[in-house]
């Protein structure tokens, strides 16, 4: 079942939480002693612009990033610094775009590219 955008939509500089399940071409999870691999790029859909130095960072079982052993559950704790306005918006509640893109490589040539389009909404006015 696909998320909603209301399930994929942050407040700007809030932490959060987004999970799936890597499948293989069978449809059985992948394991992660299988895994050679797993990447995350988080992009800014109109600029481009690599988020929080996310750009085919090492996400296996390390920045911030747990997959399961046996079941083929990604889950990834979103950081404030993932969900942070790019580009400034002209209203305070306007909201941008933002694309994650997971790599896996498991079993030396199987390959997926899981992506999914996050929504940060700007809040305005945060001082830090």
């Amino acid at each position: 079942m696909a998320l909603t955008e209301d399930q994929r939509t942050f407040n700007e500089l809030s932490t959060g939480v987004y999970t799936a399940t890597l499948l293989d071409e069978t449809g059985a999870a992948v394991a992660l002693a299988s895994l050679d691999s797993l990447k995350l790029t988080l992009l800014d859909l109109a600029t481009d612009t690599v988020i929080n130095s996310r750009d085919r960072q090492n996400v296996l079982n390390v920045n911030n990033v747990v997959f399961h052993a046996t079941s083929g559950l990604l889950t990834w704790t979103i950081q404030q610094e993932d969900n942070v306005i790019v580009t400034a918006a002209t209203t305070d509640d306007a909201s941008e775009k933002h694309l994650a893109i997971f790599e896996a490589v498991w079993s030396t040539t199987k390959r997926q590219n899981h992506r999914v389009e996050l929504y940060v909404k700007q809040i305005g006015h945060l001082t830090e």
